[in-house]
């Protein structure tokens, strides 16, 4: 029986079936593995019960070391593609429907399996073949066993290398999720995308990144709507953590330690907010939020008990220095005591897309 590429052309002695750039051909094995021969040939008489690893005995051939008697892992060195085939042979199934495994596991995991079932003859081989890519550096292939009531009488492992994968981030071989790039990578004015169109992600010669735009002016631009589980911010916080007693001069004074200075890089959204609870003994006591000397808002706390005054402003601020502080007017001297747990005074900043 001849096999046919999709040109109905044959093979002939030394090539092998290989998916290339322009399809389904017959090709040169020197082509097929760029140069590199590896092949292998291991086997076991060791007869074993039940399931489990097998324990291979000899080497008919190894090429290229990738058989490591001691550990029973075929762990080649050369990325690519491998034909792998395993025959285990079977004995002693005493049962009518009695069946066995043969199993590949890679990096110790099963990857496939061979099964057979007996139906009139004791004796029963289960074949597997598989095409597996390893990535020649931590890939490995182990082979198992497994049948409730025989035993593994013989087995025979075997491997070839038929397509080599390409590490030096060129040529059609390349896949960029199978090795560490060295260098990097030039989109020469193309998409990062799913189907090779205009649309994704994209990096102009400045650096600028673009999501569904490739004329992005900031770093990141996005043309499209932002899912996102947060954004960076920076949170300054002001707080009187000691005793203060107010002035009684009914004049605008700073409120001590609620003074907060930041520096913008670029223009940014603030956000502002204060609080202040203290014991008023049925005063009143008059609030203001200065930002950079001018007043932006004004809190008024009547003739109770106890004070209690928030605030919160939102604001664009420019790229520079800025002063925000709280100040206070009263014609009541207090004592704003921290140590008891209702009495706070904090004024709190928080920067939106800078630093």
């Amino acid at each position: 029986m001849w096999i046919y590429d999709e040109n109905n052309e044959k093979g002939t002695a030394g090539q092998v079936l290989s998916s290339t750039a322009s399809g389904i051909d017959w090709i040169d094995v020197s082509a097929a593995s760029s140069g590199t021969s590896l092949a292998v040939r291991a086997t076991t008489t060791t007869n074993a019960t039940g399931n489990g690893k097998i324990d291979y005995t000899d080497e008919d051939f190894d090429t290229q070391n990738a058989f490591d008697l001691a550990t029973d892992q075929f762990k080649p060195s050369v990325a690519g593609y491998y034909l792998i085939n395993l025959v285990n042979t079977y004995n002693g199934l005493t049962n009518s429907g009695d069946h066995a495994f043969a199993t590949f596991y890679k990096n110790g995991s099963s990857y496939s399996a061979g099964f057979t079932r007996r139906i009139t003859h004791n004796n029963l081989t289960s074949e597997l073949t598989e095409l597996v890519y390893l990535n020649g550096s931590t890939d490995y292939i182990e082979c198992h066993r497994g049948s409730p009531t025989g035993y593994l009488d013989a087995s025979a492992f075997s491997a070839v290398l038929i397509n080599e994968v390409s590490s030096s981030g060129s040529g059609s071989d390349d896949n960029l999720g199978n090795h560490t790039a060295t260098e990097n990578l030039q989109l020469s004015g193309n998409w990062l995308s799913t189907d090779g169109g205009s649309e994704g992600v994209f990096v102009d010669t400045d650096g600028h990144v673009g999501i569904a735009t490739s004329t992005p002016s900031d770093e990141l631009e996005v043309n499209g709507t932002i899912n996102a589980k947060s954004y960076k911010s920076k949170i300054y916080t002001a707080q009187r953590t000691t005793n203060f007693t107010t002035s009684n001069s009914n004049t605008w004074a700073d409120f001590p330690d609620l003074t907060q200075t930041i520096t913008l890089t670029e223009e940014a959204n603030v956000m502002i907010t204060y609080n202040i609870y203290m014991y008023g003994a049925n005063n009143v006591l008059v609030t203001r939020l200065m930002v950079n000397g001018n007043v932006r808002s004004k809190s008024l706390s009547g003739n109770i008990v106890y004070w209690n005054i928030s605030s919160f402003w939102n604001e664009t601020l420019a790229a520079g220095t800025h002063t925000i502080k709280v100040q206070y007017r009263t014609p009541k001297s207090n004592t704003f005591t921290p140590s008891q747990d209702w009495q706070n005074a904090y004024l709190q900043v928080v920067i939106l897309g800078n630093q």
